[in-house]
């Protein structure tokens, strides 16, 4: 498989597997793609999966395969999911999988070329590392936001001060989520990478990693916008957020 839960052919700031282009490393902000894919969808997606040429496999709860969907688009089962592929794939999917056959879907998570276990563990979109074992470790190049083509992206996304949105754990675990306004000189200019890791340190993070940033940099504290979000029009809409809740 080529991914979860997400829109065959697109790879969000790339770093997938099998033929990707323009690359198979992270670069952060681009969208690579693939012409021949299968992606697993299940009910987290949504109901239905989405429409497009190249076939669908439905499998039940147990992993068997009851329907094939000679066109992408229809129902997710209850607790079960559905394999959809394109391009090329779809002569592979078709000649592996036969109505009333188990499938046996194994997911493996793999950071740094070591596998890491699921069990327990969750996932947050967000990067680079800022903070490891209590030093500055800003690992921008490996996780994609050096481009080498565009010189320029890691300048204003990474040296020039921007609003940040920042996570980091201390020593005793303490969990420490900071935003920092940006973008409003009469209030706050913003912080670069290094800015920071350098905050997160004198908070007393040994791990820290930057999240997301810029006009959606956002903390509210139960209804109240506690900061000052630096788009014109106020708080942006966002599709994703930490919550807290008691």
């Amino acid at each position: 498989m080529d991914g979860l839960n997400r829109k065959p052919g697109l790879i969000r700031s790339c770093g997938g597997v099998g033929g990707d282009v323009p690359t198979q490393r992270p670069k952060h902000d681009i969208t690579c793609s693939d012409s021949g894919e299968v992606v697993q969808f299940t009910a987290a997606f949504g109901a239905r999966t989405q429409e497009g040429p190249g076939i669908e496999a439905v499998l039940d709860r147990d992993g068997r395969v009851i329907a094939l969907r000679e066109e992408r688009g229809g129902l997710i089962p209850p607790g079960g999911s559905v394999l959809a592929a394109t391009g090329e794939e779809t002569l592979r999917l078709q000649r592996r999988v036969q109505i009333g056959e188990h499938v046996v879907v194994r997911e493996r998570l793999s950071a740094n070329g070591s596998g890491v276990r699921l069990a327990g563990l969750d996932v947050v979109n967000g990067g680079p590392r800022l903070l490891s074992g209590g030093h500055t470790r800003i690992t921008a190049f490996r996780e994609g936001f050096v481009h080498l083509d565009d010189p320029f992206f890691y300048v204003a996304f990474g040296l020039r001060r921007n609003p940040r949105t920042i996570a980091g754990i201390t020593d005793d675990g303490h969990l420490l989520l900071v935003t920092i306004d940006g973008r409003q000189p009469d209030w706050s200019v913003g912080a670069s990478f290094i800015e920071e890791a350098r905050l997160m340190r004198s908070l007393g993070a040994a791990e820290s990693v930057n999240l997301d940033g810029g006009g959606s940099t956002t903390l509210t504290l139960g209804d109240e916008l506690a900061n000052r979000p630096s788009d014109e029009e106020g708080e942006r809409p966002i599709g994703d957020a930490l919550l807290l809740l008691p």
